[in-house]
């Protein structure tokens, strides 16, 4: 975290001491959360995560109990940025303690978990190479949060939302772990509707795969510690070089290691999807794939999965429908074929919008008017939070 941050948030916490009398004013808390799920892996993880907390105004000497809402950060995104106004200008407090007095969306806790890690984003996935993400929202967070706040602890009172790749995250999450959040908001969720961005948008470029090939032969000749230290270096090199190639490669090295991790884990970390031969780089198709079915496969998923979204009591996917990421769009309406095929209600929300000019906007208008309406809320006893009112289904 930068000393700007730092500041900033440090002058928030004052400043709420000394407004703590203002019935309207909730609370944001940065807190420290044990991660034991993210433990084990080759990048190694802190034993702890930073978490941001919202709680709304008069948590403190009210009984109620509240309904929570988990918002997945994209790509290279810090929980700290949602309240020191990096992103896009947004302070979570501001804007939720503005909605609940107006009488725009119910008092709710907002939860706001780390994804970003040594390569810049987790895509909160679970693999042997950066870690176990998804049993870490699902074992580590959710189960943590519901012991140290009054949370209502039903399934019917969990949201789960996410943009980009937190958007990503909020499906694959809601699909692969059934029972535990009751209603999904995605902003421009990172899903391919074919192998199309991989041969175009990831590696589209030669000039970025012949320089990945370069690392790929590094990785190799060293051990598996090793390949981890220079992995992380060169991940880090690219995103401090401001570039919109370096980016491109920076994110494409965090997705490999997430989705296409090399057999027990071993250099180069990576099954890279070409390989170097005497006429220049040349596609590995088996390896192609694997990577196209980390934000794709959506067929295969929906098939699989699908009844995993029965206690839901709402899904939305949301995009811009001028995303530079054209993708995103084709990959939206894809994934909306499909679970209508699979009788799975939903709603697609587009917008004029970019891929995230607009996320500020969607989260206040329509992401938290959405949970705020779908979500049980109860009053409760903090006491008893089995009396609270649940959503038809399964609970965790």
């Amino acid at each position: 975290m930068s000393l700007r941050r730092l500041i900033t948030l440090g002058c928030a916490v004052l400043f709420a001491v000394a407004c703590s009398s203002d019935p309207h004013r909730g609370t944001v808390e940065l807190i420290q959360l044990p991660a034991p799920s993210l433990q084990q892996s080759v990048l190694p993880n802190p034993v702890t995560q930073t978490t941001l907390v919202y709680l709304p105004p008069g948590h403190e000497t009210s009984d109620r109990r509240y309904s929570t809402v988990y918002y997945l950060p994209g790509f290279t995104t810090d929980p700290t940025e949602y309240v020191d106004q990096t992103f896009q200008g947004l302070h979570l407090r501001v804007t939720m303690d503005t909605l609940i007095r107006i009488g725009r969306i119910e008092p709710m806790i907002v939860v706001i978990p780390n994804g970003r890690n040594q390569l810049g984003g987790s895509f909160w996935v679970d693999s042997p190479v950066t870690g176990n993400w998804s049993r870490h929202i699902v074992d580590d967070v959710v189960p943590s949060i519901d012991q140290r706040y009054p949370t209502i602890p039903e399934q019917g009172s969990r949201g789960l939302a996410g943009d980009s790749m937190g958007g990503f995250g909020a499906f694959h999450l809601v699909f692969n772990y059934p029972g535990i959040f009751g209603a999904v908001y995605a902003i421009s969720p990172a899903l391919f509707a074919d192998e199309g961005p991989v041969d175009d948008w990831m590696f589209g470029d030669p000039r970025r795969v012949e320089a990945d090939l370069e690392l790929i032969a590094e990785l190799e000749a060293l051990d598996r510690d090793g390949a981890s230290r220079r992995l992380s270096e060169a991940a880090n090199a690219l995103l401090a070089e401001r570039d919109r190639g370096a980016f491109f490669r920076a994110f494409n090295w965090a997705y490999g290691a997430a989705f296409v991790p090399t057999t027990d884990a071993a250099p180069p970390l990576v099954e890279y999807p070409f390989r170097m031969t005497p006429g220049g780089p040349a596609v590995v198709p088996a390896r192609r794939a694997r990577w196209a079915s980390g934000f794709g496969a959506l067929e295969a998923k929906v098939e699989a999965l699908s009844q995993n979204l029965d206690g839901l009591r709402g899904l939305v996917l949301d995009y811009g429908r001028n995303d530079s990421l054209t993708w995103i769009p084709r990959g939206c309406e894809r994934l909306s074929e499909l679970l209508t095929g699979a009788g799975v209600l939903h709603e697609v929300r587009v917008h004029d919008g970019s891929h995230s000019g607009s996320t500020r906007w969607r989260i206040e208008y329509e992401l938290l008017p959405f949970f705020s309406t779908l979500l049980a809320h109860g009053g409760g006893d903090r006491n008893n939070p089995a009396g609270a009112e649940t959503a038809p289904g399964r609970s965790s």
